[in-house]
C-alpha cells in the first residue's frame, strides 16, 4: 500500500462513482466526524433534493453541485431521478489511514490560530 500512497493523487483514500443510483437515509460509519466528503452530482435530471434529516433540511441537487458533509454526523440521503444523474463521492476509512500511520486529526479550535493572523 505504500508504493500505491506515493503516487495517489488526492488526499481521499476512495472515490465512488454511482450512476443512476438512489442512496438511502444513512450515515458514513468509516469515517470521522472532523472529516468532510464531498459529493458531486452531474446529469440531464429535474428537480433532486439531498435529504440531511439530521438537520431537518432538504437541499436542492442540481446538477453541477457539489456538497460536502461530515458523514458520520449528518444522517443524508438522495432519492430517485428520472432521467441519468451520476455522482461521485469523495471519502476516507479510518482504518486505511489507521494501517498506514497517518496521523488522525482532531478539530481545530481558535486557541490554535496564530493571533497575529
Amino acid at each position: 500500500m505504500q508504493l500505491a500512497l506515493a503516487i495517489w493523487p488526492s488526499v481521499y483514500s476512495i472515490a465512488s462513482v454511482m450512476i443512476n443510483q438512489v442512496s438511502t437515509m444513512h450515515l458514513d460509519s468509516n469515517s470521522r466526524p472532523q472529516w468532510l466528503d464531498p459529493l458531486v452530482t452531474v446529469g440531464e435530471y429535474e428537480e433532486l433534493d439531498m435529504v440531511l434529516s439530521s438537520l431537518g433540511i432538504q437541499l436542492q441537487y442540481n446538477p453541477g453541485m457539489v456538497v460536502a458533509l461530515p458523514g458520520p454526523l449528518l444522517h443524508h440521503g438522495v432519492g430517485h431521478v428520472t432521467r441519468n444523474r451520476g455522482s461521485i463521492a469523495f471519502y476516507m476509512w479510518q482504518s486505511v489511514h489507521k494501517h498506514v500511520d497517518i496521523v488522525q486529526c482532531n478539530f481545530m479550535h481558535v486557541s490554535q490560530v496564530p493571533i497575529d493572523c
